[in-house]
């Protein structure tokens, strides 16, 4: 790749930062469900204990399998989708504001280990976590 990796991690953070976004303006047409701003808070205030579908659904007065429909329905994604972008996302903010160690901060945004998080995060954004780091400090 050719472009400086300051200006790859750009491109990397207004992608995630865009899909975010689509996904969040989903959840604000005519049509969706009360429970539905509720359930997205309920995620992002535990994504990092992990998240049971079926108290979710329970919570928002809604069998499972319909309130799993209708959250990909609005959110453009699974649940657990949404909850692996939010622990990407925390994750990106913790490389480029800490000096913790990868490992660390896989097990504190929810992964269960240091490779289960790099598997996710490099298919999320197309690099390591260490390629990341680097790139956010200006390496």
């Amino acid at each position: 790749d050719s472009q400086p990796p300051l200006l790859r991690l750009e491109h990397v953070l207004v992608a995630l930062i865009a899909g975010c976004v689509q996904s969040d303006d989903a959840m604000f047409s005519e049509r969706r469900p009360g429970w539905l701003p509720r359930a997205c808070e309920e995620i992002r205030a535990s994504f990092r204990t992990g998240i049971r579908l079926h108290l979710l659904a329970r919570s928002a007065g809604r069998h499972p399998v319909h309130f799993a429909r209708v959250f990909r329905g609005h959110m453009g994604c699974s649940v657990g989708q949404y909850v692996q972008r939010l622990r990407i996302e925390a994750a990106c903010e913790a490389l480029a504001l800490t000096d913790d160690s990868i490992a660390a901060i896989a097990v504190s945004v929810g992964f269960y280990d240091q490779p289960q998080f790099s598997r996710a995060f490099r298919l999320r954004l197309g690099m390591t976590p260490g390629q990341f780091r680097l790139a956010a400090k200006g390496a």
